[in-house]
């Protein structure tokens, strides 16, 4: 067998404002016996399995991987993989988040239930992956690049998927909420005005971001608007005082005082970093 393991991958460091967005990247030839976990991660992530061997355990539950198997790490859940000692794996790898990223997966076959899946066109997949890897960079238009591909990797799983029987109706709730968030943001909006315009109650509202994004929606709809402000801030031409005006806070001084508890740092220090 021959032992050369390797490590291609590729993190991105800032979350951006779009839908979903592309955490980490990369491909790797494990050595034998390496092994992640016990441990959690905070936000999706995909691996495809090109040669070798593993364990995945989730739930309780233990999955015996081969090539051609695919499997999903969901956010905030407790789980381990190995590679075989004498077979170790080489895999390709995704992670992912934002408010478009439970919808999608949903329409996948991928499910708490289902953690790993097999595929029929094994090489379409690895070459959707190698493709959001070759897109990495550092400039904006790479990042849009990445993205783009991350999307035609999930409709590609979406197209390879069972159909659905039945609508999660919790999802089409958490996407109503999210893209009522993204388009008035700006405006003194409040969770009430979320729930009342999605036709539900704020406990039910509350309940839905918290069971799809592990996140309350007050929270949500503030670090959206802090992620807003930081585009703002970095693109120049504004006081900070307008940057909080256009994103929806209208006490500026309270606006510095949540951005540097989200961001680290106040906005002034923010501009000049």
């Amino acid at each position: 067998m021959d032992n050369k393991t390797y490590k291609n991958s590729y993190k991105f460091n800032e979350k951006n404002l779009t839908s979903m967005f592309v955490y980490n990247v990369g491909q790797q030839q494990c050595e034998p016996l390496l092994k992640w976990g016990p441990g959690i991660r905070d936000h999706f992530l995909i691996h495809h399995i090109v040669s070798g061997k593993g364990v995945y355990t989730v739930s309780g539950r233990t999955y015996h991987l081969t090539a051609g198997d695919t499997f999903i790490v969901y956010p905030n859940v407790t789980v381990s993989y190995q590679a075989d000692e004498d077979e170790p794996y080489e895999y390709y790898w995704v992670g992912f988040n934002g408010s478009d990223a439970s919808i999608l997966l949903d329409k996948t076959d991928f499910s708490s239930q289902t953690p790993v899946i097999r595929l029929n066109n094994e090489k379409k997949i690895q070459e959707l992956l190698t493709d959001i890897f070759t897109k990495r960079g550092i400039k904006p238009d790479d990042y849009i690049k990445m993205t783009a591909s991350l999307y035609n990797f999930i409709a590609f799983l979406i197209e390879q998927s069972t159909p659905k029987a039945t609508k999660n109706i919790s999802l089409e709730y958490l996407h109503n909420a999210t893209d009522y968030i993204s388009r008035n943001y700006a405006m003194d909006i409040s969770i009430n005005d979320i729930a009342q315009n999605i036709s539900i109650s704020r406990s039910s509202l509350y309940r839905t971001f918290m069971k799809n994004m592990n996140i309350s929606p007050i929270d949500y709809l503030t670090h959206f608007r802090i992620k807003k402000a930081c585009a703002l801030l970095e693109k120049g031409g504004l006081s900070i005082e307008e940057v909080s005006v256009s994103t929806g806070f209208t006490d500026p001084f309270y606006f510095s005082r949540v951005f540097k508890k989200i961001v680290g740092v106040p906005p002034i220090k923010y501009i000049k970093k």
